[in-house]
């Protein structure tokens, strides 16, 4: 009796297949659509981004029994990021791709820890070049119907990211204006909606002309925006000489307001397609299925808040270039992810508890902004009379 562990014998418990292995190896080579709607980018581009991160040294160890390959750790993460809901629970991803449910947030920490670790922040978010730039100015002439407006190459917006459960670490800062627990992420992009910086760590509570400050381009705005260039804003954010927000009410109903106000919307409108995008793609950023019960916890929400923003920025860039290629893949502005993700973004436009410098500097920058704004206006309702005039 004592020679035996157990009397009666076990029935072996089988761990379900899942799909992770089809998708890696069926789906990848004759199904790229399916391949892409659980994993959220091409094959093409999944093979770059595992060849860019399997080199990272998380990925090797000297323990005896040795790490899953890294296109599969890549896949798990990949398919937590793209999904929301009851289906990014970590029993569905455990169903879905096979593995334990203690494999599956090891696979996902280490595959955080190298996008962050291996140099792609810096390298997929971060500033346009000259010739980026002129492209945005030429799209903002050209939709917004007046030259002087051109300026104007990149534009601003704060996205909510909600939490699914309250925080236990000071859960009430997290509680946010549409009376839900999120964190606050700041986007700049261009209009052919790549993200260039982003602003991020802040809790729901933030206003977004605070969590504004966290940005690069704010930080060193007079080295990025020269030469009259401005970032365009909506009313939640201070008016400067180089950020340009809407009129608000009692202002807006007049008339040539109105019109400013309809062209501001002609170009602003990228800002809420390029939010609608990456959380289209990274539906994971609908609804944040972490604990946050300490700082750490924090940290680590934050970290894959980024990794997501940096993976969608690399397979945008990618399949931009596959575009260009290929007429079988969808250019970016046609990306059926971009339905997937659209929100009515609300603003705000109230700037309480907003830290600055002095009353006088800010009686200066709202000078100087509205200066600007009455500008950009005359210069706007000039363009319409010569149009209309050449018209007839």
């Amino acid at each position: 009796m004592y020679s035996q562990r157990y009397e009666i014998a076990r029935k072996r418990l089988t761990r379900p297949a899942g799909t992770l292995l089809t998708c890696l190896h069926v789906w990848k080579h004759q199904n790229p659509a399916l391949f892409r709607t659980e994993l959220r980018i091409w094959p093409q581009t999944f093979d770059r981004l595992v060849k860019r991160l399997e080199l990272h040294p998380i990925f090797t160890n000297n323990s005896n029994s040795p790490q899953l390959p890294v296109d599969i750790q890549v896949a798990v993460t990949l398919y937590q990021f793209g999904h929301n809901g009851n289906g990014a629970s970590l029993q569905a991803v455990s169903w879905w791709s096979g593995l334990g449910k203690g494999t599956v947030p090891r696979c996902t920490r280490r595959v955080i820890a190298a996008i962050l670790g291996s140099g792609m922040l810096g390298r997929y978010i971060r500033m346009p070049s000259e010739a980026e730039k002129e492209r945005a100015k030429a799209w903002v002439e050209k939709t917004s119907g007046c030259r002087e407006w051109r300026n104007g190459w990149c534009m601003v917006d704060g996205t909510l990211i909600p939490l699914a459960a309250r925080p236990h670490w000071f859960g009430v800062s997290y509680f946010d204006r549409k009376m839900n627990y999120s964190m606050n992420l700041q986007v700049v992009n261009l209009p052919n909606l790549r993200i260039v910086d982003i602003g991020f760590g802040y809790v729901g509570s933030a206003h977004d002309a605070r969590a504004w400050t966290g940005t690069r381009i704010h930080r060193e705005m007079d080295e990025i925006l020269k030469n009259g260039e401005f970032i365009w804003a909506d009313s939640a954010y201070p008016l400067s000489a180089q950020v340009q927000s809407p009129y608000k009410s009692p202002e807006r109903e007049e008339r040539d307001n109105a019109i400013h106000n309809n062209h501001v919307s002609y170009v602003r409108v990228r800002s809420e397609h390029a939010i609608g995008f990456l959380k289209g793609r990274m539906q994971s950023l609908k609804g944040l299925r972490l604990a946050i019960t300490c700082a750490a916890d924090h940290r680590y929400a934050t970290q894959w808040i980024v990794s997501c923003v940096v993976i969608h920025n690399f397979a945008l860039m990618h399949e931009e270039r596959l575009h260009r290629e290929s007429n079988e893949y969808a250019a970016p502005q046609q990306d059926p992810f971009i339905e997937q993700g659209a929100e009515q973004q609300q603003e705000v436009g109230d700037l309480a508890g907003l830290d600055v410098a002095t009353a006088a500097g800010r009686r200066a920058h709202l000078a100087a902004g509205k200066a600007k704004r009455s500008q950009l206006k005359a210069d706007l309702l000039q363009s319409i009379a010569r149009r209309r005039a050449r018209l007839g």
